[in-house]
């Protein structure tokens, strides 16, 4: 029942009073409820601020902690002693002769030679004629030189071998660390034939015949060789057999 419609009745004060109260009581409680929301609604208002003041402190000490990390870092640098660099050494000087082939031993010394008239028996294999400036090797293919003595066979062969056996032999650069040698020409054995008696001290453990690079003019198919029993030069085949001794140019 609204006001309006009590007001038209003829009702007992009594009961007007008390439907009173009950709209006053009734608005004290909304009222204190209002209050209350208010009052919650400011405490989380205070809450929230307070939280979000905490986490910018937390930012900003965050970034100080990181410029002092900084800051140190460039004082220790700062701080640090500077590490003068060691001057590079020199590098050795090259020694030219390392380049270079070894186509020669050193010197003999007087104790490994050997001098007979014009020639000089030198004892790593090499026979040195001074007047004619040939160097021989003193012995033949298919031997070797060995602690001053001659080791092996000699191999004959047929001549367009014997003209490929200076190529082989100066690859391994073995007689007298030389690498030129080359067949003889048929005028460059003279020393042999001149020297008859003194063979068996300049090429111990000779041969019998060697092939000379003089080609008979004559007959393409011959070319001269020494036979060295009786020091005569005779034509051979080159399909014969004959030994092979080298010489070179001092």
């Amino acid at each position: 029942m609204s006001i309006e419609n009590l007001l038209n009745y003829s009702v007992d004060n009594t009961v007007i009073n008390h439907y009173l109260h009950l709209l006053a009581k009734r608005d004290v409680k909304a009222a204190q409820i209002h209050a209350d929301l208010m009052e919650r609604l400011r405490l989380s208002d205070e809450a929230l601020v307070e939280a979000c003041g905490s986490f910018r402190l937390a930012q900003e000490a965050k970034v100080k902690i990181a410029e002092i990390a900084v800051l140190k870092k460039l004082e220790a640098e700062k701080n640090k002693p500077v590490k003068l660099k060691q001057p590079e050494k020199p590098a050795p000087a090259k020694n030219k002769n390392l380049d270079k082939p070894k186509l020669s031993n050193p010197t003999p010394s007087k104790s490994e030679e050997k001098h007979i008239g014009q020639f000089i028996v030198r004892n790593d294999g090499t026979l040195l004629d001074t007047k004619t400036g040939l160097m021989w090797c003193r012995y033949s293919i298919g031997q070797q030189w060995k602690n001053g003595i001659v080791v092996g066979d000699a191999i004959a062969m047929e001549w367009q071998k014997a003209k490929k056996m200076p190529g082989e032999f100066n690859k391994n650069i073995v007689c007298g660390s030389f690498s030129d040698w080359r067949l003889p020409s048929i005028n460059e054995f003279p020393i042999i034939r001149s020297r008859e008696k003194a063979a068996s001290t300049f090429f111990p453990h000779d041969g019998k015949q060697f092939w000379s690079s003089s080609e008979e003019n004559q007959n393409i198919m011959k070319t001269t060789c020494l036979f060295r029993r009786n020091a005569n030069y005779v034509t051979s085949h080159k399909t014969d057999t004959c030994y092979v001794r080298l010489v070179r140019n001092v």
